[in-house]
């Protein structure tokens, strides 16, 4: 499925896919499509992406103290949360749920943005872990051609990581018999093979997905 969505390079307009968005007005705009590939061994859930304009970046990222909101994306793939929050803090938001993709599938979505003052992010639960995700902060846009980036893992650590499967979702689990964990927001290079959940089958390397964004017309 392809979404089409607009931005407007001065403000904060966060969406999930699946939903139209603001018209974009007084400055000159890409019309860019962007294509998630799962290349992990684990469900990618629905994405909360985020056009953040040049001096406004979100109010999180890595080494900072996670939201609880992030947490309830990372431990249950629910973005409404964090797109409320966002809306609270000044960011223009909508919000609706869409399917995991699996191993060595897609999920493409498009939208225009002014290259030289946009940025990117992209935040997606991995399905089968404690409180772990796929990410992108402030990644920069093309302004010709397009670009393909490896997109890492981060750990909300909203949960203690123990990986076992009665604490994750995506094994029937509830993330709230997990025992909460420090909320610092740090890199995530796979399970660490500590619980029941079979890291040969379950984990993933450096980076579980790349995405790349093509600028369809100028």
């Amino acid at each position: 499925m392809k979404t089409k969505l607009k931005f407007n390079s001065l403000t904060h307009i966060t969406f999930l896919l699946g939903l139209s968005c603001l018209p974009s007005v007084g400055f000159a705009m890409n019309h860019y499509r962007a294509t998630l590939t799962d290349s992990s061994r684990q469900p990618i859930a629905p994405s909360l992406v985020v056009i953040t304009a040049q001096g406004h970046p979100l109010p999180f990222g890595p080494g900072e103290i996670a939201p609880m909101e992030l947490g309830t994306l990372a431990e249950r793939g629910n973005t409404a949360p964090l797109a409320a929050l966002l809306a609270q803090q000044g960011f223009h938001t909508t919000s609706q749920g869409q399917g995991p993709i699996k191993t060595g599938q897609t999920r493409v979505f498009e939208f225009d943005a002014d290259p030289t003052h946009s940025s990117l992010n992209l935040f997606s639960m991995l399905g089968c872990t404690n409180s772990s995700f796929v990410g992108l902060f402030e990644q920069k846009l093309p302004r010709t051609g397009k670009v393909t980036v490896s997109v890492p893992a981060f750990n909300a650590n909203t949960r203690v990581t123990d990986e076992r499967q009665d604490h994750v979702v995506c094994f029937g689990g509830d993330p709230n018999s997990a025992e909460k964990g420090t909320s610092v927001i740090t890199s995530s290079e796979g399970l660490l093979g500590v619980g029941d959940i079979d890291k040969a089958q379950w984990s993933w390397g450096s980076f579980p997905a790349t995405l790349t964004v093509e600028v369809v017309t100028m």
